[in-house]
């Protein structure tokens, strides 16, 4: 859906991975959607990540939480 409003997407497949992509300064990153349970490294522990790191502690981060949002949606 993201991508159909003309904005790049870099999907990543775990936390981990959304970190080494986050770490390289070269990628303009100006919004990070995440899932709270994530392998490698949890939506808590990159959210902490980023909050700590000196430059990309100003990005904006939307961390959901999947069984919610399901519920949510069942909701509508």
């Amino acid at each position: 859906m993201i991508q159909n409003c003309f904005l790049a997407v870099v999907k990543a497949a775990n936390g981990l991975q959304a970190w080494k992509i986050l770490e390289d300064l070269t990628n303009q990153v100006d919004l990070v959607l995440t899932e709270v349970v994530m392998p490698c490294l949890s939506g808590i522990g990159l959210l902490c990540k980023i909050m700590s790191h000196r430059t990309r502690n100003n990005i904006p981060v939307i961390s959901m939480f999947l069984p919610v949002l399901l519920i949510l949606l069942i909701l509508q």
